[in-house]
């Protein structure tokens, strides 16, 4: 989420709001910011997911198939 002259939420409203069909691509939000409000920030920025670190490399995987699996 956090980035050097941007940040997460600004980059998927940007994609959600330019990009033709992005609203179907998969974004999943990967911080160590792990409070009930940034996840509900990263929500309503348009991110599909929230993991916060650490996180389980298997269940990233799972909810990496999950969701493309939804939007096929």
């Amino acid at each position: 989420i956090e980035m050097p002259d941007e940040n997460g939420y600004q980059l998927v409203r940007w994609l959600r709001s330019q990009m033709n069909g992005a609203s179907h691509m998969p974004v999943i939000a990967l911080s160590a910011h792990a409070r009930r409000e940034d996840q509900e920030r990263a929500r309503e920025a348009g991110f599909d997911l929230y993991f916060a670190k650490p996180f389980h490399l298997t269940s990233l995987r799972e909810a990496i198939r999950k969701l493309c699996d939804e939007r096929n």
